[in-house]
């Protein structure tokens, strides 16, 4: 081991030591330097020790951390930077320390992504002056058409380019934008990242800072080695990231950035540093927890790689893994248990290891295989049973199954029956493009998993199984499943191939989108109007009470006496003369 590399060792040390312990293991360190314990030219020690000053004075585990010796090829080694202390490096037998201006020369023809940073912003922003997505991997002598920009089309001019590209020369853009390069950074546009971008574009086409993210988080996953840049963002299980499903379907569906930008600035500056601190914190891994014992403990981390489980608990898994051919491309090393089988085709079933994977619960493993998990090893090499010997049985030629030639699989079309309405059938083309379906009906329905009707359809038929899905299937792990249960029970079996290898089509996707964002949609409940009931009024008339009748009191008639009737007078009756019979008419009035 080299006098740095021990040095190193002793700061990685020291930062896991508790605050008030620190310091004394720094001067502990410094003046181990001092002495003649390391054999180092004396501009090394300074150096060294000036470092560790400064971390005393700090007295931070992070930057103790960061500050430990970092060794590089060609015998050169080199201190990382701290807060204070900006690469400054140590090579035998002399220290050099470099400066911030810019050399005059450089090596000529080189790629973009090796230029000096000043030199290399500034390419990468006539890039975008010209129309084209900056892309750091061309050579600065490349030309428009090729993703870069023409010389002459620049403020800057031909000739300007010509010179740093063909003879290395730097003297003339130290000239137009300083010593450093300092004057680049006002030619600059702002790089503040829009509200919306192109929809479901591939994972090339996206803003640097969501490419970052998104290569960050495939590493943690394990799956840095197996994403395609050409590709689109649905090549990693969203669910399983600390932004979660609806993030990522606003970037990638929708186009929608304003959420990215809340988490990790407008320009995405905050994203470096949560990278940054991610990647000084490794060498913490596993200090805080409990001191092995006997007894596995009761919870672990949620959803860890495999490698990192405990032993007993990565020897079930492993077994499990070998009982199935679920996902070949597992990786015991960096994939967690969801990639490693079909949880429900075990004897354990889906909720044992649902809650050991996401929820890093142990108990119930150690009430089926023991508290130190001791029951395992009998599953995986049980005792031999008793041998018996069996029946010889007469040899028979084997028969010999002609070959038969394999369907093509045209399309898949997936069925799905939505809370309300009528079955929905989607046509497919690819894993991906079934991916984006059943995913985008997990999050529509708030749901883990589901049994979907599927109907492989070839050139001569159909066929319908049921199969069921969950969040966590990646498009690899979908098709798969569909392969091993078509291929129960269709003959001749199917051709995947074409299937497997097509391009994904945005048009069907976004279409299909469409088709499930109406179907899912909740039903207007028409509320009716409310009639309006018109209370009669209550109409008051006046009673009016009837005027006494006024009684007259008649007066009194005066009765006239009856005046007295005179006597009438007698009437003196002669008798007439008779002369004839007619003789009497003519004393009339006297008779009456």
């Amino acid at each position: 081991m080299s006098v740095l590399q021990d040095i190193s060792k002793q700061l990685v040390a020291v930062a896991s030591m508790p605050p008030e312990n620190r310091n004394n293991a720094l001067m502990e360190v410094k003046i181990a330097i001092e002495g003649v314990q390391y054999d180092m030219v004396l501009e090394q020690k300074d150096l060294i020790m000036n470092i560790i000053d400064e971390l005393i004075a700090e007295n931070d585990a992070e930057q103790i951390a960061k500050s430990k010796l970092v060794f590089v090829p060609d015998v050169e080694e080199q201190i990382a930077p701290t807060k204070k202390t900006r690469a400054k490096k140590v090579v035998a037998p002399v220290v050099e320390v470099e400066s911030d201006d810019l050399p005059d020369f450089i090596d000529i023809e080189q790629a973009i992504k090796k230029l000096p940073e000043q030199v290399r912003k500034l390419a990468l922003q006539r890039q975008k002056d010209a129309g084209n997505n900056p892309n750091e991997n061309l050579f600065l002598g490349e030309d428009k058409v090729e993703g870069n920009f023409d010389w002459d089309k620049t403020p800057e001019g031909n000739v300007f380019w010509e010179i740093i590209n063909a003879e290395g020369d730097l003297r003339d853009f130290k000239k137009l934008y300083g010593n450093k390069g300092e004057k680049v950074d006002e030619v600059i546009e702002s790089e503040d990242l829009p509200d919306f971008i192109d929809k479901l574009i591939p994972i090339s086409e996206l803003p640097e800072p969501v490419i970052k993210l998104f290569d960050f988080r495939s590493k943690l996953l394990g799956l840095k080695g197996a994403i395609d840049k050409d590709g689109y963002l649905s090549q990693f299980n969203w669910y399983l990231t600390p932004e979660g499903y609806d993030f990522w379907d606003k970037i990638s569906n929708d186009g929608d950035l304003r959420e990215f930008k809340e988490l990790y600035g407008i320009k995405g500056e905050k994203l470096d540093g949560i990278i940054e601190f991610a990647e000084i914190n490794e060498f913490v891994e596993g200090l805080s927890q409990p001191a092995t014992s006997g007894d596995l403990p009761d919870t672990i981390g949620k959803e860890i790689p495999v490698k990192d489980l405990p032993e007993q608990v990565k020897k079930l898994v492993l077994f499990r893994r070998s009982q199935s051919s679920f996902n070949p491309r597992f990786n015991d090393i960096n994939d967690t248990i969801q990639f490693a089988f079909e949880w429900d085709k075990t004897p354990e079933g889906e909720d044992f290891w649902e809650n050991l994977t996401f929820f890093g619960d142990l108990t119930e493993f150690k009430a089926v295989f023991g508290n130190k998990g001791e029951k395992v090893d009998a599953i995986i090499n049980p005792a031999p049973a008793v041998k018996t010997r069996k029946p010889r049985t007469p040899k028979v030629s084997p028969v010999v199954a002609p070959v038969v030639a394999k369907q093509k699989l045209l399309f898949l079309r997936l069925i799905f029956n939505p809370p309300v309405g009528s079955a929905i059938k989607f046509e497919v083309y690819n894993p991906e493009e079934l991916h984006y379906i059943v995913l985008g009906i997990f999050n529509k329905l708030d749901v883990v998993s589901l049994t979907f009707p599927f109907e492989a359809v070839t050139d001569f038929s159909s066929y319908i199984l049921k199969e069921k899905m969950y969040y966590h299937n990646e498009p690899s792990d979908m098709v798969d499943k569909l392969i091993k249960t078509f291929n129960t029970f269709v003959t001749p079996e199917l051709d995947w191939s074409d299937f497997n290898n097509a391009k994904t089509d945005k048009d069907r996707i976004e279409s299909n989108n469409e088709i499930l964002f109406y179907a899912l949609q909740p039903a207007k409940v028409v509320t009716p109007k409310p009639i309006k009931v018109v209370t009669p009024k209550v109409v008051t008339q006046k009673v009016v009470a009837p005027k006494p009748t006024k009684v007259v009191t008649t007066k009194p008639v005066a009765v006239a006496k009856p005046k007295p009737v005179a006597k009438p007078k007698p009437v003196k009756v002669t008798k007439p003369k008779v002369e004839d019979d007619l003789s009497f008419l003519n004393d009339l009035d006297n008779i009456f």
